[in-house]
């Protein structure tokens, strides 16, 4: 029906032009909220073509990256927007870039893109709320959950008063909202998750991928609540929609069979766990791709499985310097996160009497690192391996006793 009403517009108005262009626009945003980001990057850059010169398009075919996975084209078609546009039309493009920084894991810099966005907004607003919650977001990725929850809450009062309670995007502020939660009171999370998840059946449907992720939220909790069993369950729920939805190799289906093998673990199913691990391990070069911080949290986590179940070191530190080295890309030289990703490895190498190929991914690391904190912490480790002091090894680590 869409495909042929835009058909009816082309014909009255001509291939390009802004009537096109809105035309393609629509079809894009079409899929866009089905989750389907081919369809919706072909029909972007129809629009895009169709638009000629207009920068505003340019907004889209970052959003529809975003869809897509690849933050690299998304930041560069919000920064090529930016260059181009002037006024309250920089809202999006700002927006946007707040949105790829958050998902590289940098809140400093989201917060800072958000906060320019705010400029062009009503306080009151839709688009103040959608701003809030990035806001919220961005105060997450710095651990700043009580911040995250003044944010979130204030873009959920303006939400329910704008577009009512069953719009997608208050569910997705739920979401958040839960996310924040968890990082003080998992049965608050859990409470807040489940209302999320009632909402996007308004929203979105039962089988549409957003529900995929409120449950994978819901399981997250409840593993936290030392009930795995349930995780599971929910887990499970999710991870069959994703398949249905997303390709095989979609970074939000990595993410889901990586959580699923955690729960399986935590059940003393490892067998179960080592399967999912196997399988994650199928797709990483395609997710090695991406540069998105889930992504390197999936290749430890994955590692981690294969280490220590499957106990294959080889496999695991080819993980883990996947996993680092994408952190490298995506955060600052000085970011403490490199120490600990670095450390957690070379500890669970220790424990799983893999030293050398500890001491090789941390030698590697050295000529690739300039910050001087994160070097003398480097060489700490490397003495603490050769001496082979389990105490200084694990210390400041996942494993500390």
């Amino acid at each position: 029906m869409l495909e042929q009403a835009l058909a009816i517009r082309i014909s009255r108005h001509g291939k390009t032009g802004p009537q096109a262009a809105r035309g393609h626009g629509a079809v894009a945003r079409y899929y866009q909220f089905r989750g389907e980001s081919e369809p919706a990057q072909r029909a972007v850059d129809r629009a895009v073509k169709a638009a000629k010169d207009d920068p505003t398009w340019l907004t889209l075919r970052g959003q529809i990256a975003m869809l897509a996975g690849d933050l690299a084209a998304a930041e560069v078609a919000f920064l090529g927007a930016l260059k181009k546009l002037r006024g309250p039309a920089r809202r999006e493009a700002l927006q946007g870039l707040g949105n790829v920084h958050v998902q590289q894991g940098n809140g400093r810099k989201a917060a800072q893109r958000y906060h320019q966005a705010l400029a062009f907004t009503d306080d009151d607003s839709h688009d103040h709320a959608v701003l809030q919650a990035g806001l919220g977001q961005a105060a997450a990725a710095q651990d700043q959950h009580e911040e995250a929850i003044e944010h979130f809450e204030r873009a959920l009062e303006i939400m329910l008063e704008t577009v009512g309670e069953t719009h997608a995007e208050v569910a997705v502020c739920l979401n958040n909202l839960g996310l924040a939660w968890s990082g003080l009171d998992a049965w608050q999370a859990a409470a807040v998750a489940q209302y999320a998840v009632a909402v996007g059946e308004h929203a979105y449907g039962t089988d549409h991928p957003f529900q995929a992720t409120s449950l994978a939220n819901l399981a997250y909790y409840c593993s936290a609540l030392d009930l795995p069993g349930v995780a599971i369950t929910y887990a499970e729920r999710g991870l069959a929609i994703l398949e249905r939805t997303r390709p095989p190799w979609h970074l939000d289906v990595a993410v889901a069979l990586s959580n699923l093998a955690n729960y399986h673990r935590e059940s003393e199913q490892p067998e179960l766990a080592l399967t999912r691990a196997i399988q994650l391990a199928g797709i990483v070069p395609e997710l090695a791709k991406l540069d998105h911080e889930a992504v390197a949290a999936v290749l430890f986590s994955t590692g981690t499985i294969v280490l220590e179940v499957g106990r294959d070191p080889v496999r695991a530190v080819t993980l883990y310097e996947q996993a680092l080295l994408l952190r490298e890309r995506l955060r600052d030289p000085d970011d403490e996160v490199l120490g600990h990703t670095a450390s957690n490895a070379a500890a669970r190498l220790f424990e799983a009497n893999a030293t050398p190929h500890a001491l090789a991914l941390l030698r590697a690391a050295r000529p690739r690192w300039t910050d001087e904190d994160l070097l003398e912490l480097l060489a700490g480790r490397i003495d603490a391996l050769e001496r082979g002091d389990r105490d200084a090894v694990l210390e400041d680590t996942e494993l500390e006793p």
